[in-house]
């Protein structure tokens, strides 16, 4: 029987931008307005996405606001990562495009796999990001883009099966080429000594 496909998710992103309301609300199905932050971090959750089941492993950098402070093991351990900004704070675009550079740095550029997220488009009253502004800076992240809502659960979903079908698709991608049977006899074949007498 074939193992379970786990996926390691993080979310990044500035302050009060809704990182854990979104891990929250795909997990557990609801809106949590008061929290505290410390009580857990990371969350698991086996979901199917596009029919096929796998672990998903969410690690929430919620308590670390601040940038420095976020743990270089978040960066290293995942595998993908959900960038999340507030459609209701411009100065969070500039924080988001600080988080990629900083996957960029651990990850690597060809290794950086991206969705953003402009968090709360239920506040549309209060919105000061426009909807193109969020789409090109998915697009110089080479990122999907997606406008959700914590609140209301809109693109929750979405967001988060996308990313894991984006790491699925660089996993599958990445997977070492298995050897022939004839080449692994090859490389296994013992050297031959010989031993001469004078």
């Amino acid at each position: 029987m074939a193992s379970q496909e786990v996926h390691k998710i993080v979310l990044v992103g500035g302050g009060a931008v809704g990182k854990t309301t979104l891990a929250f609300q795909f997990i557990q199905g609801k809106f949590v307005e008061d929290y505290d932050p410390t009580i857990e971090e990371r969350y698991r959750k086996v979901i199917v996405v596009d029919e096929k089941a796998c672990m998903l492993m969410v690690m929430d950098t919620a308590g670390q606001e601040e940038f420095s402070t976020i743990k270089d093991r978040y960066f290293q351990e995942g595998e993908g990562f959900l960038v999340v900004f507030s459609l209701i704070v411009k100065s969070t675009l500039n924080e988001a495009k600080k988080f990629h550079q900083r996957i960029i740095r651990h990850k690597g550029e060809e290794n950086t796999i991206t969705v953003t997220c402009g968090n709360k488009c239920d506040l549309e009253e209060d919105r000061v990001v426009d909807q193109e502004e969020g789409e090109s800076i998915a697009e110089e992240f080479n990122s999907t883009y997606y406008e959700t809502s914590a609140r209301t659960r809109h693109n929750v979903n979405e967001a988060f099966h996308e990313l894991v079908r984006k790491v699925r698709q660089f996993k599958q991608k990445n997977l070492p080429e298995e050897k022939e049977p004839d080449e692994e006899k090859k490389t296994k074949k013992k050297k031959k000594w010989f031993c001469t007498i004078l």
